[in-house]
């Protein structure tokens, strides 16, 4: 049995491990955005800290908060690609080194 600070970290196998990388961000993805839903309903409908003028003003709220929050982390993975690629492109998949080409050939 595990004991409850353990700083070497869990060493069994993991399900999770098995998956695709792209299946694991996914899922991150979804564990994340579900968890912030339920965070905005914790506080306007259990804590009553901001009250919103409709319950569909409140679902509005929630679908652009997540909409933009996955806008926002798109734009910063594809930043965080490119500062990569500046680095060297020859590593690269073909399609990603025209991506690069194509961002560093413009002035």
């Amino acid at each position: 049995m595990l004991s409850l600070i353990n700083l070497r970290g869990y060493e069994g196998d993991d399900p999770l491990d098995h998956l695709p990388p792209v299946s694991r961000y996914v899922l991150a993805m979804a564990v994340t955005a579900v968890v912030n839903t339920l965070l905005v309903i914790l506080i306007t409908r259990v804590f009553r800290l901001v009250q919103f003028a409709g319950l569909w003003v409140n679902y509005v709220e929630v679908a652009s908060f997540t909409i933009l929050r996955l806008l926002g982390l798109a734009y910063l993975g594809y930043l965080a690609l490119l500062l990569l690629g500046g680095l060297g492109v020859s590593a690269w998949p073909a399609p990603v080194r025209m991506l690069f080409e194509m961002t560093y050939v413009n002035p």
